[in-house]
């Protein structure tokens, strides 16, 4: 893609054109967090847990506060995109911004494209995160998340009750 830019020189009468060729995409991150404790979710009737979910990204010609940021959850991982949020650089959510289209119900902020981190439901699920260029190259990051009970159980012990686990029969 090209980038051009149209600047007046210091004698302000004859007009600079800059183009840039850029084909390289800019490089995405997913970053995705431990596991925390699944608890049961009183709104939705099932276990949930959180877990972070971020991506970062650079470029060779962009800022790294104007790349586009676009993120979409494919829940439980089977094929179907659910959620979409985005697309915003850091510069516009920083200015208070939201993206046009934000509609994952499970992110702490769901108008941040850069950050899905929230309470998804137990399962497998699949992010993809988008981050565009000013040229208009794409780069991308898939991860898979699982969301699961990672709390070890608590035992409790009840006065009165005795219970044996022999290795022999006889005894």
């Amino acid at each position: 893609m090209i980038q051009t830019s149209v600047q007046l020189k210091e004698d302000g009468n004859s007009p600079q054109v800059i183009k840039v060729f850029d084909k390289k995409k800019p490089v995405v991150t997913c970053n995705v967090g431990a596991c925390e404790p699944a608890v049961i979710s009183a709104q939705l009737g099932v276990c949930v847990g959180h877990i972070s979910l971020t991506a970062t990204a650079s470029d060779s010609c962009t800022p790294v506060d104007w790349l586009n940021y676009e993120y979409k959850i494919d829940a439980f991982n089977n094929g179907t995109i659910d959620f979409t949020v985005g697309s915003l650089t850091r510069r516009q959510y920083a200015g208070g911004e939201k993206p046009a289209v934000r509609n994952n119900p499970y992110a702490d902020d769901n108008s941040n494209p850069f950050d899905a981190s929230g309470v998804y439901p137990l399962g497998i699920h699949k992010i993809t995160w988008y981050v565009e260029d000013g040229c208009g190259n794409v780069g991308q990051c898939e991860t898979l998340f699982e969301i699961k009970d990672c709390k070890a159980p608590t035992p409790y012990c009840l006065t009165g009750i005795i219970t044996c686990q022999c290795l022999h029969p006889d005894v």
